[in-house]
């Protein structure tokens, strides 16, 4: 998993969030919800601009985090470690990246929502404009034919980050009562730019690490077409069993009152 993965993955799973739990709560169900977003009724003639405007109030709460709703703070994010295996095509490596810290996720934009809760789906876009990076890492493979290898820190700026997702749910009884879960999750990662520096390539031979980095940024649309199915597959991964967390919380009589 790279760092933009992460970055996308919590993303995704507080905008699903906000569109599935808190907009349709009642207040009495959970009053800690209502401080932070709109209440929504699952009738509302204008649901998808409803649930928007809850996105945007919540929006300034994600600075700090929101300790009660599970929410971290996300400026910077920061996470311990993460992998990224990608072992065929273009890029043939194992990486693994630690002490990451990302900056610009709180600037996120919610775009074309479409709810129909009579199909079960929920559509939506997510930009970021901006996400920078830093962390250390190590990277072991090829590029190409090129072979990469080095150890050091890892600094970078992605430009223009946009998802589209699909989410497709289910109803399941459990302990005599309904509840809702994501039946499928679907999306599609498009970073539009990026800059990147891995130091101390090549055990520091500055040479051949500035003609990688050079390399990296120069064929980035290339690269990022080749990674982006496996980075996409294990955000879905992660958002399946995160969004369901949430979902078995509330039973759909709470989640959707009739009203």
């Amino acid at each position: 998993m790279s760092t933009k993965t992460y970055n996308s993955l919590v993303t995704i799973s507080v905008i699903i969030f906000i569109v599935i739990v808190p907009n349709k709560c009642n207040v009495s169900a959970n009053e800690s919800l209502s401080k932070y977003v709109k209440i929504c009724s699952r009738n509302d003639v204008d649901l998808n601009n409803c649930v928007l405007e809850s996105v945007m109030l919540l929006k300034p709460h994600l600075f700090k985090g929101i300790p009660e709703l599970d929410i971290p703070s996300c400026e910077p994010l920061f996470l311990s470690e993460v992998k990224l295996v990608q072992g065929h095509g273009v890029m043939a490596m194992n990486s693994e990246y630690r002490n990451v810290h990302l900056w610009g996720f709180s600037n996120f934009t919610v775009h074309n929502m479409d709810i129909d809760l009579e199909k079960k789906l929920i559509k939506f876009d997510v930009n970021i404009p901006n996400l920078t990076m830093k962390s250390n890492y190590f990277i072991d493979g090829k590029i190409l034919l090129f072979p990469i290898v080095g150890n050091g820190l890892f600094y970078a700026n992605y430009s223009d980050v946009n998802l589209k997702v699909t989410i497709t749910l289910e109803k399941v009884e459990i302990d005599h009562k309904i509840y809702i879960r994501g039946k499928e999750i679907s999306l599609k990662l498009k970073i539009d730019k990026a800059d990147i520096r891995l130091d101390d390539l090549f055990s520091g031979d500055e040479i051949l690490g500035k003609a990688t980095n050079d390399f990296i940024n120069k064929n980035w649309n290339t690269i990022s077409e080749e990674v982006n199915p496996t980075i996409e597959n294990m955000m879905v991964d992660y958002l399946e069993s995160y969004t369901n967390k949430f979902f078995n919380k509330y039973p759909l009589d709470v989640l959707f009152p009739d009203k």
